[in-house]
């Protein structure tokens, strides 16, 4: 999958089959400008980055306490 795909795909496939994504690719290609054009305007969604985690911690603490909700 090219980058400038992620907003078709999960326009097609999002509601029907997950709840969860991880995007994974070189840096730089564009996965989080794609992934925050699907998000814009949806109310029911968390974006995550996983850039700089540590552990899983990490994870949870963006997830249950101050994440930016879109």
């Amino acid at each position: 999958m090219k980058a400038n795909e992620i907003v078709s795909i999960l326009e097609e496939d999002f509601n029907l089959y997950y709840k969860t994504v991880l995007i994974s690719g070189n840096w730089g290609v564009g996965k989080t400008y794609y992934v925050k054009q699907f998000l814009e305007g949806k109310t029911n969604s968390i974006y995550i980055s996983l850039f700089g985690k540590n552990n899983i911690d990490d994870i949870k603490m963006d997830i249950y306490g101050l994440s930016t909700v879109y």
